[in-house]
């Protein structure tokens, strides 16, 4: 049987994702979550589209994570401009 790269990689990330999602469960947060928050605080002056290339994921699904983190009491919304850059 011939290995298939890509099906096992994609099976070896589920299981890491889920072995990490139950420590994070903790403090209410996913590794999508945590992964931006993660970014945020190597830089937290990005923007939504630089964070969306930095993560690789649509601005729409990181505005919605930021949401998610601010209604979670994570994080809180900076206009763009209001801080040092």
């Amino acid at each position: 049987m011939r290995t298939h790269i890509p099906y096992l990689l994609a099976v070896a990330s589920t299981v890491a994702t889920r072995r990490v999602d139950e420590p994070l469960a903790a403090y209410d947060l996913t590794v999508r979550q945590y992964g931006l928050l993660a970014q945020l605080s190597l830089a937290p002056e990005r923007t939504m589209a630089e964070l969306a290339r930095q993560l690789g994921i649509a601005r729409q699904s990181v505005h919605q994570l930021v949401n998610e983190l601010v209604e979670a009491g994570h994080v809180r919304r900076r206009p763009v401009g209001s801080g040092p850059r």
